[in-house]
Parts: C-alpha cells; structure tokens; sequence
C-alpha cells in the first residue's frame, strides 16, 4: 500500500498547479484570436478553417513522467 503513496502524492501535486488550464482561459472567453494566443503562451498545434470568421485552435499537451523502479516492484 505504501508504494501507492508518492504515485499518489505526485499526481495530485502536479493536478494542483496555480496556473491550470481552466485559470489561462477565463479572461479570454468572448475576446479575439490574439489575446487568445496571448494566453496560450504558444502557437496552436493545429488550426481548421471551418468558414468565414469561424476556426478552431487545438493545443495537445504531452507529458512524461519518470517513476524510480523501486516504487514499481
């Protein structure tokens, strides 16, 4: 049971950051594509044209996580 501790701990630490995701994207509800990317911080990942004045961003986060193999045995 205790090897399910830090796994733990760890996941919520890194769920429990100041600066979400959700926090970036309030102030830019109803604003335009530059303030926007201005939140983002990054260009999007991909970007669809879907007609005039509509388009969709997308932004893929991927993360690693190193786990020592002592806590997986």
């Amino acid at each position: 049971m205790s090897r399910y501790i830090l796994p733990a701990l760890l996941f919520v630490c890194g769920c429990s950051s100041a600066d979400t995701l959700d926090a970036r994207l309030k102030p830019v509800v109803g604003r335009d594509e530059a303030t926007l990317l201005t939140a983002m911080r990054r260009p999007p990942d991909e970007r669809t044209d879907a007609g005039p004045g509509v388009s969709t961003l997308q932004w893929y986060w991927r993360q690693t996580y190193a786990i020592p193999d002592r806590l997986l045995a």
